[in-house]
């Protein structure tokens, strides 16, 4: 009534949880299970990490990466926190999807999902272009990631005709005067 809203539930979940595999801080870029994450002027740093700056990073520490999957594929990072190491998650888009290998690829990583239980679907319609959240326990031998769980991101943001919702992310191509869309959600009647 007052023109504000109070949120029911907030909920945080990272693009990317796993080991640093190489820093270039000329490109404030750092990898992270195959992936690209690119550190910007704003992005924060937990207070553990030393500097507060991709500086204070080094190879082989975990981290947690906050942030969103650019058209390019990197992840731009808002947030990067120190990480217990216990296990890796990676969000990203189905690519090279083999059914016969049970096999498919996020970025440079090869997912293997032969016994993965699968979250908001049943893993028949896994698709390549698809975008997915996938867990595991840590990489194989051979470099591949054996996945524990696949999940499906969806478009649906599960509200209602009239219900107000906030969304942050990179617009990725404007449709027209009043529809655009971005890497995981499509907008339509928003403004721009």
């Amino acid at each position: 009534d007052d023109g504000n809203a109070t949120a029911a539930t907030v909920v945080s979940d990272d693009l990317l949880r796993g080991p640093i595999e190489s820093i270039d801080l000329v490109a404030g870029t750092f990898v992270v299970l195959g992936q690209t994450v690119k550190v910007e002027v704003d992005t924060a740093f937990d207070d553990s990490v030393p500097n507060n700056a991709i500086d204070g990073l080094s190879v082989d520490q975990a981290v947690r990466v906050d942030g969103f999957l650019s058209p390019d594929g990197r992840i731009i990072a808002t947030r990067v926190d120190l990480d217990d190491g216990d296990d890796v998650q990676v969000v990203g888009v189905v690519g090279n999807l083999d059914d016969a290998a049970l096999t498919f690829s996020i970025g440079s990583l090869l997912i293997d999902y032969s016994t993965a239980t699968f979250e908001d679907f049943d893993g028949t319609d896994l698709a390549d272009g698809q975008v997915v959240e996938v867990e595991g326990n840590a990489l194989a031998a051979g470099g591949e990631l054996p996945a524990t769980k696949v999940e499906r991101v969806t478009d649906d943001l599960g509200a209602d005709d009239d219900d107000l919702a906030e969304i942050e992310g990179i617009v990725t191509a404007v449709l027209s005067g009043d529809q655009f869309e971005d890497q995981m959600f499509r907008f339509r009647d928003a403004v721009v």
